[in-house]
């Protein structure tokens, strides 16, 4: 989608310059400054992009990096639970097995 939209943008921007490239040919010099104002606009406007869409893909592969240790991580503390269960369930036993020798 995104590259649809750059191109949907760069396609207009393109239109809009070549029309005040052509307008100002014919008539005052404030034109061609004006386009040429664009111009420069445009090329900032595109560093931006450029910027965003490199700060974008960074972005992405931390949050891939993310999942992808917590999908390592998971099945470690799914186990560790598990044994600290069998832990408690262990120790519970064995202090009520004290308490049943102590009251017999």
């Amino acid at each position: 989608m995104q590259p649809f939209i750059s191109y949907i943008l760069s396609f207009i921007t393109g239109a809009i310059i070549s029309y005040i490239f052509a307008k100002a040919k014919f008539d005052s010099p404030e034109f061609e400054i004006k386009a040429e104002a664009l111009v420069k606009y445009k090329k900032i406007i595109e560093g931006e992009r450029n910027e965003l869409a490199i700060k974008l893909a960074k972005a992405e592969e931390r949050a891939e990096n993310a999942r992808s240790s917590y999908n390592d991580i998971m099945p470690f503390l799914i186990n560790m639970d598990l044994a600290n269960k069998m832990g408690f369930k262990n120790i519970t036993n064995d202090i009520n097995d004290t308490k049943q020798k102590i009251n017999s």
